[in-house]
């Protein structure tokens, strides 16, 4: 906080560099009268006084008579924050100051001239603050309300206590050792109610570090007073599972402009929560926190092991200083005596505080949990809101970290305060920078062109730069405590650190920022340090057209005698370590190297091909091959059918005899378990499953847990470590639909109703699964648990099948479920990549493949007891004309968790014979894609079958094909007849692609797309996509997408109708996925343009090299563009054609080098970062680029190669010489190539591009 109470006439203080180990006695005098709690811009200009906060590096500075108050950061722009306390002179007297709020306030200031943190300089702690109530629990916290009782004595730690393990009121400090490094810091104890609660320990980053480097305790007050502090960055330090997948929950979010950052960043888990979310930016989801139920589902989402921070920003309105008596605007609805509410109020008034007082009653809680589960928080609220006075933030106090948002790029200065447990948001400190700021603030009060007339909400919204560097303090936050996924770099300056967030805010990403680059833009980065202003030899982001010898006295690292020609200025700032104000005069320079270039050096053409092919393709489809299959898949090359039939045969014989041993132990088990549970795992060898999950070391032991036990429906799926980390909260809690359970059965029972002739289909497959002791059942209404919740049974038809669906989401089942991992079943990615694997290794030999499907699958899993409650069904009875209910004993087909549960257990499966069995198999859902050698076939074929006969699960054993070189899996057709000649053929079944052209014809013909339905086709267009080769597809999709968002209603719009056109088109052609052996290794085109209207011999030049696997150029075009072509690219229209030009050269390669790239990854590498853009996303706004586009997607279909699109920089384009001038002949290592002629080529480009 930038305020403090001043010091009387004649006061002294005394500091040292390094302080004493002795006490240093202060007289301090408290100013604490209404009068002196006023607004800052009011305060009477003093000088030669620099007030500073207990909780705060930075410092805030009156200005000299005749000027504007201003404040100024501890410390130049960009850095780390230093304490002004540290190196303060001796000062005979100091006027006192009038502050802002300072009834807010504990302690007096220690005043100090202007000074310098020299080289060397010991580096010390803050006071600790003791006195007689101290020990008795009742110190006084930073923002405590109400009078202030001053400490006896103010104590320095020793820099031997700061070492002191075991001491909980002070921090270790970094080594002296290290010159560069700024000071740590101990922040002020604070108070909960019955425990004195020290603060966190806050360690600041070196400026020049990459990442934040700081730890910090965090304490959680035990009984008695005590407490027990555990290091950031330990093993105790939160949950584990939050690493995987870090959500940051943003409270109170309005704009969700952190939100927004945060996910920018790299949080991809980040979201806020708001009552109103028509003004947020990013993903916001919409809860009232004034209601038992808005917290109650709050606090289930913070005590997902996913969640790491909280960052909460309560509303201030009802507390706001703004609101004054007679200024004809709001009138005071708090003071600093009454800061929960002042009496007398009117009744909407004192509802308008009831309600501002439970979201402050939160926050405390909130703080609380955070501070007992070692989550990261922080609170934002104005400096002087009356918010940090009341009653609900006394009794959980914490550090203050105050900043101006002028500094951050506001139109006021809006002192605002944020409290925190997190080292990092120190560096948020950031005041008013000057008079060059101070200028061009707006002014406060009445503005007509206000939301609401006054001028305070228009300062509601964070600036874009503020939210990014409250963003960028949670990150270095969980940098610290072990997180390694950051998208930002978090010594990031503050120009691009205000671009990203812009982008972030905005919702624009660049295109290829998913991704990293396979290849560095630098081959490495000079860093050049001096104590005096360095020259720049070129504006920033530009590059040196010569090279550039190292000044004197400048250092290099890593050392250089020169920056090389056409490296790249990448920042030049000072680095100075200042305290002080720049009123003050102070100028004096710290005796370290004070002023930083930074150079990224280019890799030469040769060295940047070669980091390409080292680099490969990042789509391979061997990496998404798992571990297991790779393992199973070098047994089949290595092993004769013979041997596989031995190992296999062994196996399962060792585990049928053991399953014999344990055939009374597995019956006294089920004999424990709930009649419910044991009818339904009656088949299956449980404790067999144990041992062989054990003896496999499989990575997920809970499998065996979730099947004997049951699953539950209702609450948080449990990690298993084996799924892709997500986060997806609950819509409502379990306690919420309990209470509510009698209007939810009510609402369900109402839509049960007659639905025709699928009616008596569901009824008796209903009965026949009571037969099964699947359900229940039928049970009379009357005698269900008052906290019964009752799903709708309903039938679907698919195919010449009515399949049976229970919408457990109607009935509020699905709603409690929140999920930290998302399954991923074994889709035709994971079949393509086993083929591939198995042409690399089993090539020669012929393979078979075929599908081994669960019967009934879901039904052979149980529900948890504790579950029942929330498992029963109702569906309509056309014998009695009225609903029946049941209760489902299986899993049901329509609950979110059962899906979890099943596949949690079909993976298990899979890995065990996988693993032990060297069988090549997939699992998807209930579908076992198995493939094996001919030979081999029918013994695989027997081991699969009494695999699962050992471990009791029921499959589908009569009517099905044996292993085939062509069969179905997962509603597409796998085609081996070619797997000889290294090549398998996906594409859609007959059936799919029939279904489909009907409904596409309908809705032509009609031209009506109910928008519902929309979504609906876009999923049946993904799977079908998804055999299709090229990019087509997902184009279309995008289209279809829109329209279903869209406002248009069912009326077909003519994009959308071209859109169904081309899909339908592409569809019944019909071009198969295929996937080669000859896909393993990379093929590499670079491409270039130039474009220079004044070079009348050369105004637009082309030009493009093929790199084959091992980086060997082998075929190579210069061309430069006739007038007529240069039109029609636009030229005629526009002054710079360049990303026509530079698209164009990008289309003439593929076109050109296509047949000699068939079926195989393409790295495509280009300098322009737009074209790279369009050609990853294949869209564009404009005729010309969309023409080119179409070109260049058709080019990849047609001749089946696998593109990536990424960025050379211009230094390193082996491409840009051919294109500045004619290059007939190109010798690369020792082998000369003549250009290929490429006039044709040319020439139907630009014939469709006029068509």
């Amino acid at each position: 906080m930038a305020s403090a109470v001043g010091l009387p006439a004649g006061v002294r203080v005394l500091c040292q560099s390094r302080p004493p180990d002795s006490e240093i006695g202060v007289s301090l005098q408290q100013s604490l009268s209404d009068s002196s709690a006023r607004d800052v811009y009011d305060a009477p200009a003093k000088s030669g006084v620099i007030v500073t906060t207990a909780a705060s590096c930075a410092s805030a500075v009156d200005a000299t008579p005749g000027t504007s108050p201003a404040y100024e950061p501890c410390v130049s722009q960009g850095q780390q924050c230093v304490s002004p306390i540290l190196c303060c002179a001796e000062v005979e007297s100091s006027p006192q100051r009038p502050i802002s709020d300072s009834s807010q306030l504990d302690v007096a200031i220690t005043p100090a001239k202007p000074g310098v943190v020299g080289k060397g300089e010991s580096r010390c702690v803050p006071p600790i603050l003791r006195g007689p109530e101290v020990g008795a629990g009742l110190q006084r916290s930073l923002l405590a309300p109400g009078d202030v009782s001053v400490p006896d004595e103010v104590i320095w730690p020793s820099q031997q206590d700061c070492m002191d393990p075991d001491s909980i009121e002070v921090c270790s400090s970094q080594s002296e050792s290290d010159p560069e490094a700024l000071t740590d810091q101990c922040d002020p104890p604070s108070a909960l109610p019955s425990a004195v609660l020290p603060s966190p320990c806050d360690a600041c980053a070196d400026s020049d570090a990459n990442q934040f480097v700081g730890k910090f305790g965090l304490c959680d007050p035990q009984p008695g007073g005590s407490t027990s502090c555990v290091v950031e960055g330990s093993s105790a330090s939160g949950s584990s599972g939050w690493q995987a997948y870090p959500v940051v929950v943003e409270v109170f979010a309005g704009t969700a402009r952190v939100t927004a950052c945060l996910k920018g960043f790299g949080v991809q888990g980040a979201f806020g929560v708001d009552v109103d979310v028509s003004k947020a930016c990013s993903k916001c989801i919409q809860l009232d926190l004034t209601t038992v139920e808005g917290r109650e589902l709050l606090f289930t989402w913070l005590r997902s092991p996913r969640v790491i921070g909280v960052f909460m920003a309560p509303p201030c309105g009802t507390a706001s200083q703004a609101r004054k008596e007679g200024d004809g605007g709001p009138p005071p609805l708090r003071s600093a005596q009454w800061p929960d509410g002042l009496p007398g109020l009117s009744q909407v008034d004192e509802f308008r505080v009831q309600q501002a007082n439970l979201c402050y009653q939160l926050v405390a809680d909130v703080v609380r949990w955070c501070l007992k589960n070692q989550r990261i928080f922080a609170v934002e609220n104005p400096l002087n809101s009356f918010f940090w006075r009341t009653s609900f933030w006394k009794s959980v106090s914490k550090l203050v970290q105050s900043f101006d948002h002028c500094a951050y790029g506001g139109q006021r200065q809006k002192q605002t305060a944020i409290a925190h447990n997190c080292a990092a948001f120190a560096s948020l400190a950031r005041f008013c920078p000057g008079p060059e700021c101070a200028e061009q603030h707006l002014p406060w009060g009445r503005d007509p062109t206000a939301p609401n007339g006054f001028a305070t909400s228009q300062e509601t919204a964070y600036p874009s730069q503020l939210a990014a560097g409250i963003a960028l303090a949670f990150i270095k936050g969980m940098v610290s405590r072990g997180w390694d996924g950051a998208r930002v770099a978090l010594n990031i300056d503050r120009d691009k650190l205000a671009t990203a967030a812009e982008r972030a805010i905005a919702g624009v990403q660049s295109k290829a920022s998913r991704f990293p680059a396979p290849v560095s833009e630098h081959k490495m980065v000079v860093v050049l340090r001096s104590r005096r202003p360095l020259t720049c030899p070129c504006e920033p982001g530009k590059r040196l057209e010569q090279p550039f010898p190292l000044p004197a006295g400048v250092r290099a690292t890593p050392f250089v005698a020169c920056v090389p020609a056409k490296s790249q200025l990448l920042r030049s700032t000072p680095i100075s370590v200042k305290v002080g104000d720049w009123l003050a005069g102070s100028k004096v320079e710290a005796e370290q190297l004070s002023f930083e270039q930074a150079w990224g050096v280019p890799h030469s053409e040769a060295e940047f091909v070669e980091a390409a092919v080292k680099a490969g393709h990042p789509s391979s489809f061997r990496e998404a091959l798992p571990d297991v299959l790779q393992k199973a898949v070098k047994l089949n090359e290595t092993m004769d059918d013979a041997d596989l039939a031995k190992m296999r045969t062994h196996w399962i014989r060792k585990w049928a005899k053991r399953a014999e041993q344990l055939a009374p132990e597995e019956e006294e088990l089920k004999k424990t378990l709930h009649p419910s549970c044991r009818a339904i795992l009656e088949p299956k060898r449980l404790l067999l499953y144990k041992e062989i999950l054990t003896e496999c070391n499989y990575p997920d032991p809970g499998a065996f847990d979730e099947l004997l036990q049951g699953t539950q429906l209702t609450g948080e799926v449990p990690i298993t470590g084996i799924f892709t980390p997500t986060f997806k909260p609950a819509k409502t809690t379990v306690d919420q639909v309990k209470r509510e359970a009698s209007s939810i059965r009510s609402g369900v029972l109402s839509k049960v109703r007659p639905t025709g002739e699928l009616d008596a289909e569901v009824m008796k497959k209903t009965w026949e699964e009571c037969k099964a002791g699947w359900l229940e059942g039928p049970i009379p209404l009357s005698e269900l648990e008052s906290s019964a919740l009752v799903s709708r049974r309903f039938g679907v038809v698919q195919g010449s099948k009515v399949r049976v669906i229970d919408d457990f989401s109607l009935g509020g089942v699905n709603g409690t479920v929140q999920v930290a991992e998302t399954p991923r079943p074994h889709a035709t990615d994971k079949v393509a990549a086993l083929c591939l694997a198995l042409l690399a290794k089993c090539g020669r030999s012929t393979v078979l493949g075929r599908t081994f499907d669960l019967k009934s699958a879901y039904r052979q899993l149980a529900v948890s007891p504790e579950s029942s409650w929330a498992s029963y069904v109702a569906c309509w009875d056309p014998a009695i004309q009225a609903p029946r209910i049941f209760r489902m004993r299986a899993l049901p087909f329509g609950a979110s968790r059962a899906v979890y549960a099943f596949l949690r257990v079909a993976m298990s499966l899979w890995f065990v014979a996988a693993d032990q069995l060297a069988i090549p198999w997939t699992s998807f859902f209930d579908d076992f894609v198995t493939f094996g050698r001919g030979a081999g076939s029918t013994h695989l074929q027997r081991t699969v079958e009494a695999f699962f006969k050992l471990l009791g699960w029921g499959f589908a054993e009569s009517g099905e094909q044996p292993f085939a070189l062509s069969f179905h899996a997962l509603g597409i057709k796998v085609d081996l007849s070619k797997f000889c000649e290294g090549s398998v053929l996906f594409s859609n079944t007959e059936k799919r692609i029939s279904e489909l052209r009907d409904t596409f014809q309908k809705i032509l013909e009609t031209g009506l797309l109910p928008q519902s339905f929309a979504l609906k086709l876009r999923g049946r267009m993904q799977f079908a996509d998804g055999q299709l080769f090229g990019r087509t597809g997902k184009a279309c999709m995008r289209t279809i997408t829109s329209f279903a968002y869209g406002d248009a209603g069912p009326v077909l719009t003519p994009a959308a109708r071209n859109a169904i056109a081309r899909f339908l088109k592409r569809l019944c052609a019909d071009a198969p996925r295929v996937i080669s052996i000859l896909s393993e290794r990379p093929w590499f085109v670079f491409t270039d343009a130039s474009y220079d209207v004044s070079n009348r011999q050369w105004p637009c030049g082309l030009g493009g090299i093929l790199f084959n696997q091992s980086g060997q150029a082998v075929e190579l075009f210069s061309v430069c563009l006739t007038a007529e072509q240069i039109r029609l690219l636009g030229g005629d229209r526009s002054q710079q054609i360049i990303f026509e030009a530079e698209l164009l050269a990008l289309v003439v390669a593929a076109r050109k080098w296509g047949p000699s790239l068939f079926a195989k990854p393409v790295m495509f590498y280009v300098d322009n970062n737009s074209t790279r853009d369009v050609a990853i996303s294949a869209s564009a706004r404009t005729c010309i680029p969309s023409s080119l586009l179409e070109q260049l997607v058709h080019a990849e279909e047609r001749l089946s190669f696998y593109p990536w699109y990424s960025r050379v920089p211009s230094p390193s384009n082996p491409a840009d010489s051919p294109s500045r001038e004619l290059l007939q002949i190109l010798s690369w290592k020792g082998r000369t190539l003549k250009a290929s002629d490429v006039s044709e080529t040319l020439c139907d480009c630009f014939s469709l591009l006029e068509g």
